[in-house]
Formats: structure tokens, C-alpha cells, sequence
């Protein structure tokens, strides 16, 4: 790790990965491991909301990260900090420096050095890029961009996520972008798209490098393995999916999610196929989606985990999305 006089870590930029869920920002945290000098860690962190509202004490910081499921995915890949060294991270003047303190314990234990960026890969944290900003302004943000009927099927096949709510996620989430797009943080935003990425990685792969002033080692993509567990697919190599809701047997779904997000699909150059006009769905449609996702979502981390297990994730998933 690189330190400046004072022995700190030098000045670092933060980056943060962010976009629907599904839409590939699994897949470019773990290409961006053939680039050097930047580390997010491999689990989404999920407590941005939480870090950046200063109000946190050193042993509420302390309480709150080690009870996380971001504490037990680190802690499964025996990369988590001893107490010693978090009780030290705690005591930092601020939330935010405290946040950005883990992260470097952290890629340190995961042999990262001499970072230039540091950061995290939590796809929601697209709804919260006005506190990211806020807290840092000169963060970088990594957007990842992939079709809404590719996306939204995706969340379907993986969680049994209503085409409904999966579609207004998406829409809601180009809302976000488009706005931050288009104020003084527009140059602090990179869009890749999955479809691209999926096409042509090591061309989109230097892009970014570039974009990021870091150096990129295409040898590293021939022996690569993403950490996507929830496609069913091969881990091994870059899988091209870019029109798999092509589909027949799809096409009322395909439908439905092209009324909902019509007009963002064009501002995003996802032309409708069959849609014709946007269709907003009512609070009442969207509050029983959200309960039966609730459950669907729940049985199937209860059939990869257990009961007791997936209710305590999913609890804990839920407190982390809402900021105290």
C-alpha cells in the first residue's frame, strides 16, 4: 500500500460499481481484476446508506460492520480483519474514513497493493449516488448497463422477482442515472454496457483502464472466472447473453417489461419490440409485488441456506437498506 509523509494510505479515489441488479456488475468487478492498482472488495459491502450519515459512534461502527453479511462473506473467504485491527478502523474520525479504512485492511489481506482506487460493488447503491457524491466528491462511478428484458427475466429466473417490480427497478434506476448524467458529476460517471462487455471484454476492458488512468493486463482475461453464482451458467470465461429474452414462450413478459420502462428504453437505445405505449403500474399492483417477491425471494435463499440462515441474511439485508 502506498503511504504519503504521515504514513497514511496516500490519496486514494473512490469507486463505486453500481446499476440493477442482474445487470452485470459481478462480472465487471471480477474483470477489473486485470487491472492494477484498484481493489473493491469481492462481497457488496450493502451499508453506504448507513457509513456516509456521520453519526455513527466508534463501537456503532464497529457493531454495525461485524454483524453484517458483508462481515460473513469476508470472513468465508478469510479475508476479514482481526479485532484489533477493526477496533482501530472504528476510531476514525467519520464513518466515511472508517468505510474507506476497512477496504484498505481489507484489499491488504487480499494481496492488493499500492492502490490507486478503492471502493465497492453494491448494484443499489445507484439510488444513493447523491450521498456518495456528497460524502466524496471526487468519486468515480462505474455504471453497468444492460437490457431492461434481459435484466428483468434475469431477477425473475434467479429470485422469482415479479416482471412488474423488476421492470420499474430498471426504469427508476435509468431515472437516477440520467439525472446525475446530466449535472456537474457527469464526468465522474462511465457507463459500460453488459451486451458490449459480454462482446468485445478486452476493447471495453481498455476503455475503462484508460478512463481510470490504470494499466491493463489482457492476459489476465484468458483463465477468467466470475464469481456470478445465481445464472446457472459456467463460471469459466466470458458467457455472451445479450438476447437470450428472445423468446416466443417470453413474449408477454417481454411486454410487460417494455411498457413499463418505454420511454427509458429509447433514452437508453433499447428499442421496444412489441410495446407501443408506456403502462405505469398502480401502488396497489406494486405493494403485492413487493410481498410476493418478499417470499419468493426468501424460499430461495432458504433452499441454498436454510430457514434460519436465509431469514437472518435477509434481515439483515433489509436493516442495511434502510439508513438509521
Amino acid at each position: 500500500m502506498s503511504t504519503d509523509k504521515t504514513g497514511n494510505e496516500a490519496a486514494m479515489t473512490p469507486l463505486f460499481i453500481v446499476g440493477v441488479p442482474r445487470s452485470g456488475t459481478t462480472l465487471v468487478r471480477s474483470l477489473m481484476l486485470s487491472l492494477d492498482n484498484a481493489y473493491l472488495p469481492p462481497d457488496e459491502f450493502q451499508l453506504v446508506p448507513h457509513v456516509v450519515n456521520g453519526t455513527h459512534s466508534p463501537s456503532q461502527f464497529l457493531d454495525l460492520v461485524t454483524t453484517s453479511n458483508f462481515a460473513d462473506h469476508m470472513r468465508r473467504r478469510k479475508i476479514w480483519p482481526t479485532d484489533g485491527t477493526l477496533k482501530r478502523v472504528s476510531t476514525s474520525a467519520s464513518g466515511p474514513l472508517a468505510f474507506k479504512a476497512l477496504v484498505c485492511e481489507i484489499a491488504k489481506l487480499d494481496r492488493a497493493t499500492e492502490l490507486k482506487y478503492w471502493g465497492d460493488k453494491t448494484p443499489e447503491n445507484i439510488f444513493h449516488l447523491e450521498q456518495i457524491f456528497k460524502t466524496w466528491p471526487d468519486a468515480k462511478i462505474i455504471h453497468v448497463l444492460r437490457d431492461p428484458r434481459s435484466t428483468v427475466l434475469s431477477m425473475k429466473k434467479s429470485w422469482g422477482r415479479s416482471i412488474i417490480r423488476g421492470s420499474v427497478i430498471w426504469r427508476d434506476a435509468i431515472r437516477t442515472m440520467r439525472h446525475h448524467k446530466s449535472d456537474l458529476n457527469s464526468n465522474q460517471i462511465y457507463e459500460i454496457r453488459y451486451e458490449s462487455l459480454t462482446q468485445k471484454p478486452e476493447e471495453e476492458m481498455r476503455a475503462l483502464a484508460d478512463w481510470l488512468g490504470l494499466s491493463f493486463d489482457e492476459s489476465r482475461l484468458l483463465d477468467f472466472q466470475t464469481e456470478e453464482r445465481w445464472s446457472g451458467m459456467d463460471n469459466v470465461g466470458i458467457q455472451q447473453r445479450g438476447t437470450d429474452w428472445e423468446s416466443d414462450t417470453l413474449k408477454k413478459d417481454v411486454t410487460s417489461i417494455e411498457r413499463v420502462c418505454f420511454d427509458e428504453m429509447k433514452i437508453a437505445n433499447y428499442l421496444p419490440r412489441y410495446a407501443t405505449d408506456v403502462r405505469r403500474p398502480g401502488a396497489s399492483a406494486l405493494t403485492f409485488a413487493k410481498l410476493g417477491d418478499a417470499w419468493r425471494v426468501l424460499n430461495v435463499y432458504a433452499k441454498e441456506r436454510g430457514w434460519p440462515r436465509a431469514i437472518t441474511y435477509k434481515v439483515r439485508q433489509w436493516r442495511a437498506s434502510k439508513p438509521r
